[in-house]
């Protein structure tokens, strides 16, 4: 996607006749949104693969001796970033919501 210069955004939102804060608050809250989607989708697929809830339950297979950590370790890691990211834009979706 190409780089929009603020300058652009402003343009734009004239245009459109959206005062240029709002726009681009909204065109965030958007974008989070988004994201968010595909983060809870890919924690979705993965918790759904090792029947658990979250990366810690894998964790806990792992020391029960249900899961080998061979073929599995990648997901369980990748699951445990997804978590990590899923609060990292929950957290800025707050802090947009606090500021409108």
């Amino acid at each position: 996607m190409p780089k929009i210069e603020l300058k652009e955004i402003s343009d734009i939102a004239r245009g459109l006749e959206i005062p240029p804060d709002i726009f681009l608050s909204e065109a965030v809250e958007s974008f989070l949104k988004k994201e968010l989607r595909k983060v809870q989708a890919e924690i979705y697929h993965l918790c759904g693969k090792y029947e658990v809830n979250k990366s810690s339950d894998i964790d806990e297979k792992y020391r029960k001796g249900e899961l080998k950590e061979e073929g599995s370790w990648e997901d369980y890691f990748k699951l445990d970033h997804l978590e990590y990211r899923r609060k990292q834009i929950l957290s800025a979706l707050e802090k947009l919501n606090a500021i409108s």
